[in-house]
């Protein structure tokens, strides 16, 4: 069971909440002032956020611990991160990758990235593709709206988000392309709506439910200070 909620599914329902309520009072007064509206709604979510996103990160590292101390031959894990588990998954493969043990590329076979709160910069996934063996894949909606405020006023990026648009993809890896971009616009209207539509999703990623998988969402407890430095992240398992 989880410890402790998810900050960034507060930081979440709070903007949520919040532009509802802003749309409606502000209504009357004309769409030009709903920007500001919007940006005054983000910069109260600035400590939710800082505080999730560190956490995902130290979880990430927890989790490529785990699996650098895992007793090989095993077959290597399909990583499927959605929201912050996206963001864990990402910060767990350059872990894996910063650590260049053997067989560091045998660990993991496939990652899916599903509204990924990371920026759309080549050149971190192409790092995460030197020990990814098989499929790496960007799934992302352009109508998610509240991934792509709450990014930009948080991360102050210049670039896009890569939950909200296709990261460039210019080199290739022999035989594998560096990512694959999966649009997922028509199945997915905001970034709440990934977890009632996940079904028809994980069926057009063609996800190998036979292989062991792991799925982190952005429901993760963080890490306990008590628990030893090697504790993997909660997550659910499927054999």
């Amino acid at each position: 069971a989880m410890r402790d909620a998810s900050l960034w599914v507060e930081a979440r329902d709070r903007a949520a909440r919040g532009l509802v309520d802003e749309v409606l009072r502000r209504s009357a007064l004309g769409a030009c002032s709903l920007p500001l509206a919007l940006l005054d709604i983000a910069a109260s979510l600035d400590d939710p956020w800082a505080v999730a996103v560190k956490r995902a990160d130290a979880a990430g590292v927890a989790l490529a611990r785990k699996l650098l101390d895992r007793q090989r031959p095993r077959p290597a894990l399909t990583l499927v991160g959605f929201s912050l588990g996206a963001r864990l998954v990402m910060r767990c493969l350059e872990e894996i990758a910063d650590s260049g043990a053997d067989g560091a590329h045998d660990l993991v076979e496939n990652v899916f990235f599903l509204g990924a709160p990371l920026a759309a910069r080549p050149a971190r996934f192409r790092k995460a593709r030197t020990v990814v063996s098989g499929r790496l894949v960007n799934a992302y909606s352009s109508r998610d709206w509240m991934l792509n405020l709450v990014y930009r006023s948080k991360a102050w990026s210049l670039v896009g988000v890569a939950g909200a648009t296709p990261v460039p993809n210019a080199l290739s890896c022999g035989t594998l392309v560096d990512l694959e971009n999966l649009d997922l616009s028509d199945l997915v209207n905001g970034h709440l709506a990934y977890p009632h539509v996940m079904p028809q999703i994980l069926a057009r990623l063609k996800l190998d439910t036979a292989a062991p998988t792991l799925v982190l969402d952005d429901a993760l407890a963080p890490p306990d200070a008590s628990s030893p430095p090697d504790q993997a992240p909660p997550a659910r398992h499927h054999a």
